[in-house]
C-alpha cells in the first residue's frame, strides 16, 4: 500500500543520504 511504498522511499532516501 502507500505506506508500504513510503517507508520504501524513505529507505532508498536514507541510503543515498549515507552515500553523500
Amino acid at each position: 500500500m502507500a505506506a508500504g511504498i513510503f517507508n520504501k522511499l524513505k529507505k532508498l532516501i536514507s541510503v543515498v543520504g549515507k552515500g553523500v
